[in-house]
């Protein structure tokens, strides 16, 4: 969070917002319960309006990053996206405003796509192993293992402006 003594805790421009996702969606549940608890660890407990789970659509992210611009008065200090499908949105509202804006601010997102390295602020990505997962679901087919059961696959975080070349390989 951007610095000053506010005994009050972060103005809203100072707070970190999460934006996107389902509520019923385990993915978007773990990842807010993360978020929130990030921030309470940082001394800065999650208040109400810093979790917009909106859903995932570029319209409502559209909507969403509006009412934090509004409600904070400019670029926040933090800003995580649930997904690259609203991202799509907010990237369409954000690219309106000047470099300058986003001088204090870190964005990132829940999902990698390679047009964000060409964005004018820097994105924070992290890369589902989507080829892991693939392996271990057919893994667990061979094995006729069909109880449910939670297998935990490790993700990459992307720097920003970082482009992984051949992402999709030979699939076309």
């Amino acid at each position: 969070m951007q610095g000053g003594a506010n005994v009050d805790g972060p103005t809203p421009r100072e707070r970190a917002y999460f934006i996107g996702g389902d509520m019923f969606h385990d993915a978007t549940t773990k990842r807010i319960g993360a978020f929130r608890h990030a921030l309470t660890l940082s001394g800065h407990p999650c208040k109400p309006d810093q979790i917009i789970a909106c859903g995932y659509t570029p319209d409502v992210g559209y909507r969403a990053i509006q009412t934090v611009l509004k409600g904070a008065g400019g670029v926040p200090s933090l800003i995580f996206i649930n997904s690259q499908t609203i991202l799509v949105g907010i990237m369409e509202h954000l690219v309106q405003f000047p470099d300058a804006a986003f001088a204090n601010s870190v964005i990132g997102c829940w999902d990698y796509h390679p047009l964000a390295a060409a964005l004018k602020f820097p994105m924070h990505m992290v890369r589902q192993n989507t080829q892991g997962m693939i392996a271990e679901d057919f893994g667990l087919i061979d094995k006729k293992k069909m109880d449910p059961q939670v297998i935990k696959i490790k993700t990459e975080l992307l720097r920003p402006r970082e482009i992984l070349h051949n992402v999709t390989g030979d699939l076309g």
